[in-house]
């Protein structure tokens, strides 16, 4: 019984992070993008 359930909780714990990565993923890649090309300019004028 307990085996089973901790298969059942892995496999909701691996499909809840798989839908945040789907819904929030291709936001976060474009958030990403913004966060390093503000890095690369504060670098530029730091320099």
């Amino acid at each position: 019984m307990l085996k089973s359930f901790t298969q059942l909780f892995h496999a909701l714990v691996i499909s809840s992070v798989l839908l945040l990565i789907f819904w929030f993923g291709f936001p976060g890649v474009a958030v990403a993008d913004e966060l390093s090309k503000d890095g690369d300019r504060v670098v530029t004028l730091t320099q």
